[in-house]
């Protein structure tokens, strides 16, 4: 578990670093998705954690402490609603990875984060 949450938290800074190097970061953050869904070790094990963290209460702390600083990152840049849906999202699109031993197309994962990206935020927050 420990080599595990390391390198989820390796991972994430590089997302960090990757969104915020870019020219644009809608288009990093594509290719990064795109990227984490090609990876079949990181999707399994993904698919792992969240399966066990269901029960393990240990295990949801990690899981959360990936997909809650995951969210962050993206809130910095998309604010936090929509970070929030391209989280849940990447969720769904990491299992369906799992289970189709294939991800979605490039194109199809490119027009999900462009549309989550165009939808408005929520008045107030």
């Amino acid at each position: 578990l420990q080599v595990l949450s390391d390198e989820i938290d390796q991972s994430l800074d590089e997302v960090e670093r990757e969104i915020a190097s870019g020219d644009d970061p809608v288009e990093r953050c594509v290719a990064l998705m795109y990227e984490s869904l090609l990876d079949f070790r990181q999707v399994h094990a993904a698919m792992a954690l969240v399966n066990a963290a269901t029960t393990d209460a240990g295990l949801r702390s990690l899981a959360l402490r990936w997909t809650d600083r995951q969210t962050d990152i993206l809130a910095s840049h998309f604010g936090r609603e929509r970070a929030v849906a391209l989280e849940v999202f990447l969720d769904g699109a990491l299992m369906h990875a799992a289970l189709h031993h294939m991800p979605l197309d490039r194109a199809a994962v490119g027009r999900v984060v462009r549309a989550i990206l165009a939808m408005p935020e929520a008045q107030g927050r």
